[in-house]
């Protein structure tokens, strides 16, 4: 069917309605760039299809389908520059994921009912292991968890513990000198724990002055004593993002492999 057929019988403005109704991105992209079966298998299949669909919806019930997003364009861009999937991605590939699961066990509790319908959704579940991978991964904010591997969370662990022997040491030094101290606070600078002191506090106890306040009358110091902390601290931390790192590009090989099968379960789900 040439064009100006198609203009004439009005068929952009029946696209632009079914491409409005559609939940996802990926939808709306199918949707508008439908056109009329010419043959007539695939027009009885389409036909059957949409009377299954309407039945459903004469009888109250509708498909189970959540918005998702295409992962291919996040893919190829792992593939040809390298590294590792952004945490948002692997969450919407879950999302992906997640929505074919809600639509084949809605589908196949109907499948004398919906026959062809049911038949979209076929072996839909061979990713199952990397949705199971993601949600033991991620929290519901999108973080890294704690119990996402054994070295995360021993890193993390002794992160805390770092920290919270930070502050009882900072909080003894401005106990025992306060006098030079500015003010009661625990601050950071350069990635590293300081206290803002008088400028005589060398009179009270050795430190490395990181930063200074604008008036110049509050010195952000680092006292001695805790540099091996801080050290200590920093070597943790980075322990922690390349724990992170790996966890990430360990998921984002699983997601590559099963690139494939993510491009099939996004044409069914359209």
């Amino acid at each position: 069917m040439d064009e100006r057929t198609l203009h004439a019988i009005e068929y952009p403005q029946v696209i632009d309605l079914v491409s409005d109704r559609c939940i996802s991105p990926p939808g709306r992209k199918a949707a508008r760039k439908l056109l009329p079966q010419e043959e007539a298998w695939e027009v009885r299949l389409v036909l059957d299809e949409t009377d299954e669909a309407t039945g459903l919806a004469s009888a109250g019930e509708q498909i189970p389908l959540s918005s998702f997003e295409d992962p291919e364009p996040w893919l190829e861009e792992v593939r040809t520059r390298g590294g590792s999937l952004e945490p948002e991605w692997l969450l919407e590939i879950l999302s992906l994921l997640s929505a074919a699961a809600d639509v084949t066990k809605f589908l196949e509790g109907r499948r004398e009912d919906l026959p062809r319908l049911s038949g979209w959704m076929v072996g839909a579940d061979l990713l199952r292991p990397l949705a199971s991978h993601i949600k033991k991964t991620f929290d519901e904010r999108g973080e890294v968890r704690d119990g996402a591997t054994p070295v995360l969370q021993a890193t993390r662990s002794r992160i805390r513990s770092l920290k919270e022997e930070i502050r009882r040491a900072l909080e003894r030094i401005m106990s025992d000198h306060s006098t030079v101290v500015q003010e009661r606070l625990i601050v950071q600078r350069r990635d590293r724990y300081v206290i803002p002191l008088k400028t005589n506090f060398r009179r009270s106890f050795e430190g490395v002055i990181l930063d200074r306040s604008q008036s110049g009358e509050t010195f952000f110091v680092e006292p001695v004593s805790i540099m091996p902390l801080n050290n200590s601290l920093a070597q943790a931390q980075a322990d922690e993002r390349e724990e992170v790192n790996r966890i990430l590009r360990e998921l984002s090989a699983e997601a590559m492999e099963g690139r494939e099968v993510l491009a099939d379960l996004t044409r069914r789900l359209v």
